[in-house]
């Protein structure tokens, strides 16, 4: 199957059975993002309602526009905004090496 195909066909592959919906969500969410970035010039603004409102519009939109009418018949209102609120947020550069020397510690 196509790159192509498989944004609009999607096999989920399901990682948590106590949220089997989040896979979906997830994907409809970052279909989305490129979409409202591309609509509004910007990414949504962080933790703004009224940015995460119309991500959550525009998610429904794509998501009855895949195939079948929807990738998802349970679209996580909550999820979904919480990903558009986020999604522009800032790493500080202390995080990022205090992340880094974790990992590198768990891995060890």
């Amino acid at each position: 199957k196509t790159y192509s195909e498989s944004l609009l066909d999607p096999e989920i592959l399901i990682f948590d059975y106590s949220r089997m919906y989040i896979s979906d969500n997830l994907h409809v969410a970052f279909q989305t993002l490129p979409y409202f970035k591309q609509t509004y010039g910007r990414a949504p603004k962080p933790w703004n309602d009224d940015d995460a409102e119309k991500f959550y519009v525009s998610a429904s939109e794509i998501n009855c526009k895949m195939s079948d009418n929807s990738i998802t018949n349970k679209l996580d209102k909550h999820l979904i905004k919480l990903l558009a609120k986020i999604c522009t947020g800032d790493l500080c550069p202390m995080q990022g090496v205090i992340g880094g020397t974790a990992a590198q510690e768990v891995i060890k």
